[in-house]
């Protein structure tokens, strides 16, 4: 049947109403003025998100604001760059949440204006500039690639709100403080609504703040007013301008109605930028509960923690809103570096007569206290993560697809598809749980693409998760696939089969959420053997002989590079030993004494081959890294033993020694300061438990990780 000329028009028209409304919830700022974002803001609903492109922009004494539900994506933190250029303690951007709908802002660089030489009138409040804000309600919002500097006041607040949850993570917050308004120049400040709650904690009901870059800044977190916030894995630094302030705060009762309710403080690294100056402390708590534990502190840094009582007369007890319930353990102490300062355990406590151990605060593990899961539930675990593809079209490289941009300008593709030789792949640098996998092909409202998606431990052996051969047309939203049953795996591929329109693929993101996984269940040494037999080694046919099981396993471990290092840690010295399956840890299999038999079972835990305990010492006794040497190794208990770092080229920086027992529990935990000249540690062994110890040494992002047999 031949169409008229006229229904031939209508259905196009049709067809481009359809493709326009498909295509609404993307809205693209003509630039990254004021006026541009605001212009897109007015005309976005909840749902949708708002790409600013490159360029810098003075935004004057204006405020933009943002309903809950908008979100606002750059085009990278050195690339879409809003600042200030005038005086004022306006926010640049003002979340309002009172819809009760999330907002997320992603890869923005923000800049405040300051005065360097300021009149009076010019340090009023006005010259406390203001970043970015998430107020009336803001929960489940999401800050990530952007990075803060010269906000006089705070680079993000949070809060005034009974509801505080949201994640900040894999931002720079830099040089935000300015000593002429000494009491101001914050990170990251967090309220609560200034009532004091029942305590909470390990749940997503906080404010995640973590993997951020922070330097320069007055306190790098600080919170009041009821506040609960969890600050973990960040690196922070202080300079020359912030050492006489602790690094991480928490109010007490101050000038609000309640101080800060809760915080959780771990696995952070802080560090000094001061050459000869000492830093007053890491960690300041005046008031509330919460834990703190597994820190690392730099050896300028005097404190790891000051305890003290705000808001009431030290002496009273119990203080209005101050700490009754804090637990600590596993921090980094310089009590040996600086005896002046009375400190026990890295802890001065200003306030003993109301502040008591064993009361008030206790230097151990709470028995009911779980970290709430790490990276947060909210975050993508692929984003930004290492790419590769079977090909490129240029300018489209495999890395936008995890970039977390949905811009239908920012696709891989290749071309022709060809049946399942185009695939992209991402490595999630460790092996996690997943339980959902949103994938975002190239939409227009007019075309379809087929496809599978793969998932591997390895990078070698694939298992097909989904597969996508249907004609739904591409939606901007993605195709989503959730509860997937706790899929675990480090690699994902998508081979991209077909496109419905012309014979090029196109893929704008994937996205993949799940938690690291730990436990990958069971198998035994011949099925490991049947699977490498099946695969095959140098064309080498393996048997499943007992006298081969250390040469299978030996030849599985080496192709199958899962970590960076060689790790052999003993998870229950009663009944088995794991070894991490990497590409150097296939040369202690021939150290294991006694015998595996086919049935003998081997439990695939995190990315740990777990083995019955049927091995001796001298698994572990040929262990080295090359540019790490300790000695004397084996040492005699008591007796020192001597780190020398001069290969892993430090150039002065300080090192960061930690030491674990078998069983994983930190033993030993300390800085120390290296020079150009001096690249050697020195450390009694006296602390360290009998047997195997682990002792893992990092300067700067770099860690080398050493057995100690004694």
């Amino acid at each position: 049947m031949t169409l008229s000329f006229s229904i031939r028009v209508t259905i196009f028209c049709l067809l481009i109403f359809f493709i326009q409304n498909v295509n609404a919830g993307d809205i693209y700022a003509n630039s990254s003025s004021y006026n541009d974002v605001l212009t897109a803001v007015n005309a976005a609903s909840s749902g949708d998100k708002i790409f600013i492109p490159s360029g810098i922009s003075d935004w004057g004494i204006n405020t933009l604001t943002v309903p809950g539900g908008i979100s606002l994506i750059g085009s990278g933190s050195a690339n879409t760059i809003i600042r200030r250029n005038q005086l004022t303690s306006n926010y640049l951007i003002s979340f309002d949440g009172s819809n009760g709908l999330p907002n997320e802002l992603h890869d923005i660089g923000f800049e405040g204006f300051f005065v360097s030489n300021p009149s009076t009138s010019q340090l009023e409040t006005k010259n406390y500039t203001n970043g970015v804000g998430f107020f009336n309600g803001c929960i489940d919002f999401i800050v990530s690639g952007c990075k803060f500097s010269k906000f006089a006041n705070a680079a993000i607040t949070v809060g005034y709100t009974e509801r505080q949850k949201g994640v900040i993570f894999s931002n720079e917050f830099i040089n935000n403080f300015y000593s002429s308004i000494a009491n101001y120049g914050y990170g990251i400040v967090v309220y609560g609504g200034s009532t004091w709650p029942e305590l909470e904690l390990g749940t997503d009901n906080a404010v995640y703040i973590e993997d951020n870059l922070f330097s320069g800044n007055r306190h790098h977190i600080a919170s009041n007013g009821g506040s609960r916030y969890v600050f973990r894995y960040n690196q922070v630094t202080h300079t020359d301008d912030t050492k006489n302030y602790a690094m991480t705060d928490a109010h007490g009762k101050s000038s609000l109605p309640a101080g800060s309710r809760s915080y959780e403080i771990y696995n952070n690294t802080y560090m000094s930028q001061t050459g000869d100056n000492l830093v007053y402390a890491a960690i300041g708590i005046r008031g509330g509960d919460g834990v703190i534990f597994d820190n690392a502190i730099d050896s300028k840094i005097i404190r790891t923690i000051a305890l003290s009582a705000q808001g009431f007369p030290c002496g009273t007890y119990p203080g209005t809103n101050q700490t009754r319930s804090l637990y600590i353990w596993n921090n980094t102490n310089n009590d040996d570096l600086y005896p002046w300062a009375n400190m026990t355990n890295g802890i001065v406590n200003a306030c003993s007569s109301s502040l008591e151990e064993n009361r008030d605060y206790f230097l151990e593990i709470p028995a009911d206290y779980r970290p709430y899961r790490y990276p947060h539930p909210r975050r993508n675990v692929a984003l930004r993560k290492p790419t590769t593809s079977s090909s490129n079209d240029s300018n489209h490289p495999s890395s936008f697809v995890v970039d977390g941009n949905i811009s239908k300008e920012r696709w891989w593709g290749a071309n022709p598809h060809t049946i399942t030789d185009q695939w992209w792949q991402v490595d999630l640098l460790d092996v996690y749980n997943l339980n959902e996998i949103v994938i975002i092909p190239y939409y227009d409202g007019i075309r379809y693409y087929n496809y599978t998606i793969q998932t591997s431990l390895d990078g070698i052996h694939w298992t097909t998760i989904i597969n996508k051969n249907d004609e739904s047309l591409s939606v901007r939203i993605g195709d989503i696939y959730a509860d997937l049953n706790n899929i675990n795996t480090r690699f994902l591929k998508v081979n991209m089969t077909y496109n419905s329109l012309n014979p090029a693929v196109h893929l704008i993101e994937l996205k993949a959420y799940g938690t690291p996984s730990y436990n990958w269940g069971e198998t035994n040494i011949a099925s490991i053997n049947q699977s490498i037999t099946s695969s095959k080694k140098n064309d080498e046919q393996l048997d499943t002989t007992t006298k081969s099981a250390y040469l299978q396993l030996s030849n599985y471990i080496e192709n199958h590079p899962i970590e960076e290092e060689c790790r052999i840690a003993s998870k229950n010295s009663h009944d088995r030993t794991t070894i991490p399956v990497t590409k150097d840890c296939h040369r202690h299999i021939n150290n294991i004494h006694g015998s595996l038999n086919n049935s003998d079972k081997v439990i695939l835990e995190g990315n740990k081959i777990v083995l019955p305990n049927k091995i001796g010492d001298s698994l572990y006794s040929n262990t080295s890294t090359s540019d790490l040497h300790i000695y004397p190794n084996p040492v005699i208990k008591g007796n020192d033993i001597i780190i020398d770092v001069a290969a892993c080229g430090s150039n002065g920086n300080d090192a960061f020694v930690r030491i674990t027992d078998v069983n994983g529990k930190t033993v030993f935990k300390k800085s120390f300061e290296l020079t150009n000249t001096n690249q050697f540690i020195e450390l009694n062994t006296n602390s360290l438990s009998t047997g195997i110890n682990f002792l893992y040494v990092t300067m700067g992002k770099k860690k080398i990780k050493k057995i100690i047999v004694h």
